[in-house]
């Protein structure tokens, strides 16, 4: 099983789902600007990749997404990758509404 499985069945388990859900989801995102000053420049890109939440819940890590205020010449390319991150959430959200 893969890290991101691994990742996912533990973002959907039902016993951490609270936790989960209140705590990790707004901790990411508040974390992700002093971890963009001191990781790698992959070991971040894996940060809001790789281990950023997984749920049903598009509107609120859209506007989380959006929230992650970068600055600098070095960020734009975790910029342009957040936008394209955005994007897709939008892009999936957008695909809910008209399947419904």
């Amino acid at each position: 099983m893969g890290i991101k499985n691994s990742y996912a069945a533990g973002w959907n388990n039902l016993v951490h789902l609270t936790a989960l859900k209140d705590i990790y989801k707004q901790r990411i995102f508040n974390d992700m600007l002093a971890l963009s000053k001191t990781l790698s420049i992959s070991h971040f890109t894996f940060f809001y990749t790789g281990l950023a939440p997984i749920d049903d819940d598009l509107a609120t890590t859209i506007a989380l997404y959006e929230g992650v205020n970068l600055k600098g010449g070095a960020m734009i390319g975790h910029i342009n990758n957040i936008r394209k991150i955005t994007d897709g959430y939008k892009l999936r959200q957008k695909l809910y509404e008209i399947n419904q």
